[in-house]
C-alpha cells in the first residue's frame, strides 16, 4: 500500500487466528501506537484488527499469515 501523510486505514483478518505481519518499504508510520520508520517490521498476532497512520508518505507491505498448524 502507498500511504498519503496523515491516512488512516485499518486492516481487518480475513481468517480468526491469522497475525499480521508489516514491513515499511519507505517512510514514516504508526501502527496502532508503535512507530515504525523504513525497513522497520511489526509481528501482530492477537488481534483482528489493526490501524495503520501515515506519519509522512509512506509504503508498506502487510502479509497475513496463520499462527497455527
Amino acid at each position: 500500500a502507498e500511504l498519503d501523510s496523515n491516512t488512516k486505514i485499518k486492516y481487518k483478518t480475513k481468517k480468526p487466528g491469522n497475525g499480521i505481519y508489516t514491513f515499511v518499504l519507505s517512510g514514516d508510520l504508526l501502527v496502532d501506537e508503535v512507530d515504525l520508520s523504513q525497513r522497520d517490521g511489526l509481528g501482530v498476532w492477537d488481534a483482528s484488527e489493526i490501524q495503520f497512520t501515515a506519519k509522512e508518505k509512506c509504503e508498506l507491505l502487510v502479509m497475513e499469515v496463520p499462527m497455527s498448524l
